[in-house]
């Protein structure tokens, strides 16, 4: 009886998600004109499922029951709800921002916390800027903050990226982080200011997140920050922050910035470095530099450090200078074997690419 029972509440709920779709489409066209009534599929003889002929209150039902829903409850409402969402994202603007309208009532204080959840999926779906100040106003909210920010993260309009920033001032600990987290991935450079000063935040998850968002964000004003605060931190900071500095270094690299790149790349490949770091910043050095990097290469190849000679080899691939490959077969006598058989490879390699060279200058 309970299997017949909910296909018959299944056949109501799908009706009335075909007939949201036909009331927002009516009422968009105007009052006076009358919304098309969906056909209500036959139900179970067993069963007797009352039909609202309204679509915008079946809609409503639906709402309303899910504002109760609970994980591990019956969810068919949750189901047709989805179904009406997913139509919605291909419809007409009037039919979304309809869907839209119901699926935000969800946010509000009278549902449970896994209603509000729900809609914030949903929203990820089909929330436009009219979605922001209730998706905002959740951002502190320990039980559904983190979807609110993801919701809003996925929004790219202008109201989004203020609201996040204003979540900043509002939020702490772990929904603080994953705000800051968003805004570094949105590359939003008018957080720069809040962000850069919560560096010094008690909370080392958002210390953390913000050295972090930092390089992300990249930019003149994130790598004077960085190197600012980098002057007081303690090693284990000092570390965080020269990552972020690669990672800003990278930015200026990839958006054509050579110059700047190279100045953060050289004092990042000083020797009161940490080895990984030198690494990264000799590999950014030779990126942005090209052959002028030849006798750093050399001297790594050299050096006393095993990883680093090794790493240093395989980046001569990168180094466009004929001279260079004269200088590594110069300096293969004196190098052991463990340098001496990949540098052999790579002067294979180069062999070849500039014979290639040759052949297309001549063509």
């Amino acid at each position: 009886m309970k299997r017949i029972f909910e296909m018959g509440q299944a056949a109501v709920l799908a009706a009335a998600v075909a007939g949201v779709m036909a009331w927002s489409c009516g009422s968009a066209l105007g009052a006076d004109r009358k919304a098309p009534t969906a056909k209500v599929p036959a139900a179970p003889a067993a069963v007797a499922v009352p039909v609202n002929l309204d679509p915008a209150a079946q809609f409503d039902a639906l709402i309303k029951e899910a504002a109760g829903f609970e994980y591990g409850k019956p969810d068919a409402a949750l189901k047709s709800i989805e179904e009406a969402v997913l139509a919605a994202v291909k419809a007409p603007a009037p039919q979304r921002e309809a869907v839209e309208a119901k699926l935000l009532t969800l946010l509000e204080g009278g549902s449970t916390r896994d209603a509000k959840e729900f809609a914030c999926r949903q929203l990820f779906l089909i929330g436009t800027a009219a979605s922001v100040p209730k998706l905002e106003a959740l951002l502190g909210d320990a039980g559904v903050g983190h979807i609110a920010r993801y919701t809003l993260a996925r929004l790219e309009t202008p109201e989004a990226s203020a609201a996040l920033r204003r979540g900043l001032a509002k939020t702490e600990g772990k929904l603080q982080a994953g705000i800051i987290n968003s805004l570094a991935n949105r590359k939003d450079s008018a957080a720069l200011g809040e962000i850069a000063k919560l560096i010094d935040s008690k909370d080392q998850v958002v210390s953390e997140s913000a050295i972090a968002g930092l390089g992300k964000i990249g930019g003149d004003e994130a790598i004077k920050a960085l190197e600012e605060a980098r002057k007081a931190g303690s090693a284990e900071r000092q570390a965080a922050i020269d990552h972020a500095l690669l990672a800003a270094a990278d930015g200026l690299l990839a958006s054509g910035k050579q110059a700047e790149a190279g100045n953060v790349y050289e004092r990042l490949y000083g020797a009161d470095r940490a080895k990984a770091v030198r690494i990264g910043g000799l590999r950014g050095l030779v990126q942005a530099r090209g052959p002028a990097t030849t006798p750093l290469v050399i001297e790594a190849i050299k050096g006393t450090d095993a990883l680093t000679a090794r790493i240093a080899i395989g980046l001569t691939r990168l180094v466009k200078d004929r001279d260079l490959s004269e200088k590594l077969v110069a300096l293969l006598p004196a190098l052991t074997p463990d340098r001496q058989e990949p540098l052999i490879r790579v002067l294979a390699d180069r062999s070849k690419a500039d014979r290639g060279d040759r052949v297309a200058a001549d063509a």
